[in-house]
């Protein structure tokens, strides 16, 4: 995903972020992937409890953020192709 987000907007999807003021969620969804990648070698004990308690409570915040970038993203396509 983060690489075709690279591709199709020129950016990441952490920047995008960082113009919202979400540094909360890059900072959970960076623990969220460094966490899964140890998963997936070999140690389930790096999802945790506390991860997913802090994931689901962090669900609305993240989706509002999400759809401010996209919401962003969707105008500047609108008015390129406007133009």
């Amino acid at each position: 995903m983060d690489r075709l987000y690279g591709l199709i907007f020129g950016t990441t999807y952490f920047e995008d972020l960082r113009a919202f003021n979400a540094e909360s969620i890059i900072s959970l969804l960076a623990e969220v992937q460094k966490r899964r990648n140890k998963f997936i070698h070999v140690q389930p004990a790096a999802i945790s409890d506390e991860l997913a308690s802090q994931v689901v409570a962090s669900l609305k915040d993240e989706h509002l953020a999400w759809i401010a970038v996209f919401n962003r993203r969707l105008a500047a396509r609108r008015s390129v192709a406007a133009a």
